[in-house]
């Protein structure tokens, strides 16, 4: 924990190269896109919430938002950045590991840049994946290899006491390597599939059986059009 609370200090630092302003954008057109306007979203290493200051007059009114992280030092400085007379807003610290929430209850989990540094990370995607509501959607980031090494240089530069990981990050959970991880550890359960959703199911429940990646091209009462045979 007090790697995590000294690391609070050169967030900026480390976070320099992130687009929150495409980030933001996506996570806006997620929410319109499902149609959650009063719905539960978490996001999960909300680091000093820059996130959810980018475009907050499009958040909706009735949303409601639990900023997360594992480290005091980063929350606070989530709630000065955010502001804390906005109800949209909850606080929490905790392990993503173990997320202080029954099942089915978010709408929208985030995990910006999160997962490479969660020590067990099929367990964090076992609990998202345990509260998210059947047809909810989990949307996290990463960094690809060059970058996140061009990083934690960086950050060594700039305090060689922060040890951002014993094994480079960006091969535990990276642009090369994070959609098999997500594949191998989710079902998404979807109440109403639309047309160009991606589905990752075991055949049959089958639990030792190896997960399949559909994309949905239609749904009842659907028009199909095939074009050279596609």
């Amino acid at each position: 924990m007090e790697s995590y609370g000294r690391f609070a200090g050169v967030y900026d630092v480390f976070m320099d190269n992130v687009n929150y302003r495409e980030w933001a954008d996506y996570i806006i057109e997620t929410l319109a896109q499902d149609g959650i306007r009063d719905g539960l979203v978490l996001e999960l290493g909300c680091g000093d919430g820059t996130l959810w200051n980018v475009d907050r007059d499009k958040i909706p009114e009735q949303m409601e938002i639990v900023v997360s992280d594992i480290s005091d030092g980063m929350l606070r400085d989530a709630r000065r950045t955010i502001g804390a007379d906005d109800s949209r807003f909850r606080f929490r610290v905790f392990d993503a590991g173990r997320i202080p929430y029954d099942e089915d209850s978010f709408d929208l989990v985030i995990a910006n840049h999160v997962l490479f540094y969660c020590e067990d990370i099929p367990k964090v995607c076992k609990e998202v994946k345990r509260v998210l509501k059947p047809g909810g959607r989990f949307v996290c980031s990463t960094y690809g290899n060059d970058h996140m090494r061009e990083v934690s240089e960086l950050v060594q530069k700039f305090d060689d006491r922060i040890v951002l990981a014993a094994k480079n990050l960006y091969e535990r959970f990276g642009k090369e390597n994070g959609e098999e991880i997500l594949v191998n550890r989710f079902v998404y359960k979807l109440k109403k599939p639309k047309a160009n959703d991606v589905i990752v199911f075991l055949p049959n429940g089958n639990e030792k059986s190896h997960y399949y990646v559909k994309r949905v091209i239609g749904v009842p009462g659907d028009k199909i059009q095939i074009k050279n045979g596609a």
